[in-house]
């Protein structure tokens, strides 16, 4: 079987009026948020272009109807003191949950999602000039074709079904006793103390809430100068406009919860399919000791529930806290292409040569290497108090 790829230049901005409706169609059919059409191109109107990135449409056809897209961006990097090409899909390493391609043509099996990976590699092979790696770093396992790696660090996705059940009782008599006991007594703290209630910010009050939000994930995250997610303005101008395209689209979920007259905690969410992203929770100090981030998901559960919300998608991960409410996960893997030119392969092996006596640099450390200036500031994960 052999694929016919296409490498487009400008990205989802790029996709033709026909192409944009069948894409779209897909997304809405069996995407995941991070598919859709007009979130990449926030990403790749404020981040991809502040940060030179040139963005890419890449689409893939075959001779039986198979058919499929993705947002690539290249950047040029020095690796090993040479200059070469890094090629990694659209949400780079720290922007995106997940990674994965979307079908819009024929269904496809594990066997075509393979040979179209051995052909997307092939093609940036001969496209690109001195490649260098072509990485993926979060490909959901039923999009890989059991050609990736699972991450040893962030390689699942923790999830809480919620069909089947009624009430926020009826998830919790499905976690572990200590579990169940702290949430109902911090609900009960939280509702001696003042009314306990969940608001979702209106489109008229995003850019507020958005500012609110930001200044309370700095002083959440940023003590002393440390680094944060939101320390750089392009991060926050993206946030912005995801914010109104999500929610132009019927795809935001942001919200905070008041006890009294004080807010507690921010989420910032998307939801999809019945699915909903738990993003980017941050809590106002001084209420940390009340467990606030537990006291907004018991919240955003009993709304899910009460509004048909299917599943809370914890996002890729394995923190302690996700796993008191589930036991469920969905593998992820990285998908890694590494450019086979002479004067690379060299300095890889001397630099491996040269790391005797510590430790041999692998592949996937030299992912991580990749990867090192993002990790300091990816802050996805929620206190739990």
């Amino acid at each position: 079987m052999s694929w016919h790829i296409e490498w487009i230049e400008g990205g989802a901005n790029a996709a033709t009026s026909a192409l944009c409706q069948r894409w779209d169609e897909a997304f809405e059919n069996n995407g995941n948020i991070y598919q859709s059409r007009q979130l990449i191109r926030c990403w790749e109107n404020t981040i991809a272009l502040n940060e030179g990135k040139q963005a890419f449409l890449v689409i893939a056809k075959d001779e039986h109807g198979h058919e499929v897209v993705y947002c690539m961006y290249s950047q040029q990097t020095k690796m090993f003191g040479l200059k070469r090409s890094l090629l990694e899909p659209a949400g780079a390493a720290i922007d995106f949950d997940y990674q994965d391609p979307i079908s819009i043509g024929a269904p496809m099996s594990d066997s075509d999602w393979t040979q179209f990976w051995q052909s997307l590699y092939k093609s940036a092979g001969l496209h690109f000039n001195k490649i260098g790696l072509f990485a993926a770093y979060r490909v959901s396992n039923s999009y890989s074709g059991g050609l990736g790696e699972v991450q040893k660090v962030n390689g699942v996705s923790p999830f809480l079904p919620l069909e089947g059940y009624t009430v926020l009782d009826d998830v919790l008599n499905h976690c572990g006793s200590a579990h169940r006991s702290n949430v109902r007594r911090r609900l009960r703290k939280a509702e001696r103390i003042g009314p306990v209630s969940l608001h979702l910010v209106q489109a008229q009050d995003i850019d507020r809430a958005l500012e609110d939000m930001f200044t309370c994930y700095a002083s959440q995250w940023g003590d002393d100068n440390k680094p944060h997610y939101f320390m750089r303005p392009i991060a926050r101008s993206f946030y912005q406009t995801l914010a109104h395209t999500a929610s132009e689209l019927g795809k935001l979920h942001f919200s905070y919860v008041k006890v009294g007259d004080d807010i507690w905690n921010w989420h910032f969410g998307l939801q999809h399919n019945g699915s909903l992203l738990w993003l980017k929770p941050t809590y106002v100090q001084g209420f940390q000791k009340n467990s606030p981030g537990l006291v907004h998901l018991a919240l955003l559960i009993k709304h899910g529930l009460e509004h048909g919300i299917r599943e809370i998608d914890f996002g890729y991960g394995p923190e302690p806290y996700k796993y008191l409410w589930t036991k469920r996960d969905r593998t992820l893997c990285t998908m890694e292409f590494f450019g086979a030119d002479s004067l690379l392969t060299g300095a890889r092996c001397f630099h491996t040569t040269a790391a005797a006596g510590h430790s041999a640099i692998t592949r996937s450390k030299y992912a991580e290497y990749i990867r090192w200036k993002w990790k300091s500031i990816r802050g996805n994960s929620a206190d739990q108090g």
